[in-house]
């Protein structure tokens, strides 16, 4: 059985994510707006099961097309930070972002890459800055995981 966070209203499978979306305004941040790589969304993943990101988080693009998008959850889980698949994110790492106090950090988890569709997006938060090279770091993350080099 996931764990729950202890403040979240046993009704709400989210954890008052809505209310959050409504409040940093991200519903608005979506119109018109479609994801592409290196975007940070948040995004429903839905039920996966032990030891894999579920729920609404956000997410890393990583490719998308056909009406899909491969993506890497981040977590906010800072103890996992130091796995060569998993890389480091803060706010500052994202251009075009408004302060979120869900994002301050996280940690890419590049071994749980995914297939999600375009309807699991929820709300766009920001994206990797081509200049700090973490979308670099991310795609070395991942060809670690998937023996390409």
């Amino acid at each position: 059985m996931p764990r729950r966070n202890k403040n979240m209203d046993p009704e709400d499978n989210y954890g008052g994510l809505e209310k959050l979306k409504s409040d940093l305004g991200l519903r608005g941040r979506t119109v018109g707006r479609r994801p592409s790589r290196g975007d940070v969304w948040f995004t429903d993943l839905g039920k996966r099961g032990l030891h894999i990101q579920e729920g609404t988080r956000p997410v890393v693009i990583i490719s998308t097309g056909a009406g899909l998008a491969r993506v890497v959850p981040i977590t906010s889980n800072m103890d996992r930070g130091w796995m060569k698949e998993h890389v480091v994110l803060t706010e500052a790492d994202l251009e075009d972002a408004q302060p979120l106090e869900p994002f301050s950090q996280g940690v890419a988890l590049t071994e749980q890459v995914t297939t999600v569709p375009d309807t699991a997006f929820k709300g766009y938060m920001g994206r990797l800055s081509r200049e700090n090279g973490k979308l670099a770091d991310i795609g070395q993350a991942l060809k670690a995981v998937l023996c390409l080099r």
